[in-house]
């Protein structure tokens, strides 16, 4: 009985500490708990809606995790859906912040090709051993179902009005994985531009 009473007495300790950490970072009208953004370019390549989190560490010092969705044209082929997700520290006084973070990019095809998983693996085989495909456009060889994009490092700038809105330009570096058609990884950089809504209402 005390073990478990003294389990719940941490605890509570645990979400005070939070809530008074959450005070000096969420009243100060330029950081909100919970956002909605709109991201052109960036994560998903050319759109994406997303949805921001952020945790509070000291004042300025904040976490940001992010989720979002997308449906557009896919790098390789077609149409497809995908679902940024990533994280950075961000660190800054009121309306001038700066972020680091890192993430990735699940891509899911819509016509994923050849349409089924039999020859979707005979593909890759073929690919991986036949040197006449590599003569072929990558489109034309393989489509996977499901591909994974990733983001070693991004980072920005962001202005935050005093008012709910909120505005983000930031870099990316992408990491394609093209095996087996290519037989390497691709390396390549990009940006984007979000704008932000915030939905707790600022103290």
């Amino acid at each position: 009985m005390k073990s478990t009473l003294f389990l719940l007495w941490c605890v509570y300790l645990s979400f005070a500490q939070i809530k008074a950490q959450d005070s000096l970072c969420f009243n100060k009208k330029y950081v909100a708990k919970n956002n909605v953004t709109a991201e052109v370019f960036g994560f998903a390549y050319l759109y994406s809606l997303n949805y921001e989190r952020n945790f509070c560490i000291k004042e300025n010092i904040f976490h940001n995790f992010r989720a979002g969705l997308s449906y557009c044209i896919l790098p390789n082929k077609g149409m497809g859906v995908y679902i940024p997700l990533g994280y950075s520290f961000n660190l800054g006084k009121k309306r001038n912040k700066f972020f680091l973070g890192t993430g990735a990019t699940l891509m899911i095809a819509t016509n994923p090709y050849p349409t089924s998983a039999a020859g979707r693996s005979y593909a890759r085989q073929y690919a991986d051993t036949a040197k006449t495909s590599w003569g072929q456009p990558f489109t034309d060889v393989y489509v996977p179902l499901f591909d994974l994009m990733f983001h070693p490092v991004y980072m920005g700038y962001q202005y935050t009005s005093k008012k709910r809105l909120y505005l983000k330009v930031e870099i990316t570096t992408l990491l394609i994985d093209m095996r087996p058609i290519r037989q390497q990884y691709i390396l390549s950089g990009w940006a984007g531009v979000t704008f932000g809504f915030k939905l707790n209402k600022m103290k």
